[in-house]
């Protein structure tokens, strides 16, 4: 991997724990301070940012010694914070720093994660979650080449190779998902959680609010007993209130919009059936290459009680044809399900009740109007359609 942390995104959070050791030669850093400093050989410049909800805003520039590598930062604070270290090469090293902590990171490519860091128990725990994440990818590139090697051996690689890489690869991610569950659990009240809440593998969430609500809820009621009033607590449990209206076993919240012919459909109409409301866009990628597993999973079941509502959130502002663009891909795709959209992208009224940031995104309902499941995808679907029908 190029990075030495991958990049979590700007996560909803700034935050830290825990301060220097006592009897250390260090000078005392105040308690409304915070210095970090360390060794990154091979770099001349270093940026310290620091991480709001919105972006990455830079708070000092490090000229480096590219001999040494060496670089130092210090800073006031007032409250915890998440800062992000962006090295010109590339690496970048996430940090939570509180004032009186004197943080040191140093390089070193035969450790885990390939860095070191002291006088920071916030920062020390996101580099334990983030050698998880190393230890998950290493996996999924052993997987990957495997996979490869068998790929190029077959003219088409048949449905059975396929599925199996699928299964392998959802069996490394559930059991990473679980490392970061129990590492969520033995923490829980430290910030820290919070960076082992969002991590991705690559550009995939590992935990979703709207699958993972007990997670993101653990996390909450945690920060909330042990940081009632920062920023970060109050973030996620916005976050968490939002979804607990959907959380499985809740009534689906009813919504009504119109068919490609104009007339009115309802999500209640389907009561009394099993219903995959799906929302998607002709634009999405990612729901375009589901679409094939949700046909499969129509035809398989349809006669049992199970159907598709599709939602599309066609009507972005980058469309010229958006009512064209959502019909050519209904056709194109063959789904042959009931379609309904206002044609109003993510602007529509759907999408906050359903509180969902992206697509794809779907909801099981059950015959009784109760939500069952949330973003099943590929063999999950499927697996939870043959347990009901």
């Amino acid at each position: 991997m190029k990075k030495l942390i991958l990049s979590l995104g700007i996560l909803p959070l700034i935050f830290a724990c825990n301060s220097q050791d006592s009897g250390s030669s260090e000078p005392k850093v105040e308690e409304n301070s915070f210095r970090v400093s360390g060794t990154f050989q091979g770099n001349n410049q270093v940026i310290l940012g620091k991480v709001t909800p919105q972006r990455l805003v830079p708070v000092d520039t490090f000229q480096m010694d590219t001999t040494t590598g060496y670089f130092e930062f210090d800073g006031s604070i007032d409250a915890p914070r998440f800062y992000t270290l962006v090295f010109n090469d590339g690496n970048t090293v996430m940090i939570l720093a509180k004032g009186g902590e004197n943080i040191k990171i140093t390089y070193d490519s035969t450790a885990a994660a390939r860095y070191t860091v002291s006088g920071s128990e916030g920062s020390s725990l996101i580099r334990e979650s983030n050698i998880m994440l190393d230890s998950a990818y290493l996996t999924i590139n052993e997987l990957e080449a495997e996979f490869q090697s068998a790929f190029e051996s077959e003219t088409e690689p048949s449905e059975e190779t396929r599925e199996a890489y699928q299964a392998r690869f959802q069996k490394v991610l559930e059991d990473y998902k679980g490392e970061l569950r129990a590492f969520i659990e033995k923490n829980q009240g430290s910030p820290a959680t919070l960076v082992a809440l969002y991590q991705r593998i690559g550009r995939m969430p590992v935990f979703e609010v709207n699958k993972d609500f007990e997670v993101f809820e653990m996390v909450a009621e945690g920060l909330k007993n042990s940081m009632p009033n920062a920023d970060f607590t109050n973030n996620i449990t916005q976050i968490v209130d939002g979804a607990r209206s959907t959380k499985i076993g809740s009534q689906a919240p009813d919504f009504t919009l119109a068919n490609p012919e104009g007339e009115l459909v309802s999500l209640s109409d389907f009561k009394g059936q099993y219903v995959l409301v799906d929302f998607w866009a002709s634009w999405c990628r990612p729901c375009r290459a589901e679409n094939p597993n949700i046909v499969r999973a129509y035809q398989k079941y349809k006669d049992k009680g199970f159907t598709v509502l599709g939602v599309s959130l066609d009507g972005t502002q980058r469309q010229q044809s958006p009512r064209e663009d959502w019909l050519a891909a209904i056709e194109q795709d063959e789904l042959t399900w009931t379609h309904i959209s206002d044609l109003k992208g993510w602007e529509t009224s759907v999408r906050g009740q359903y509180n969902f940031d992206g697509i794809p995104f779907s909801v099981l309902v059950g015959p009784d109007g109760k939500i069952l499941a949330k973003n099943l995808r590929g063999p999950e679907l499927h697996s939870k359609l043959e347990e009901l029908l």
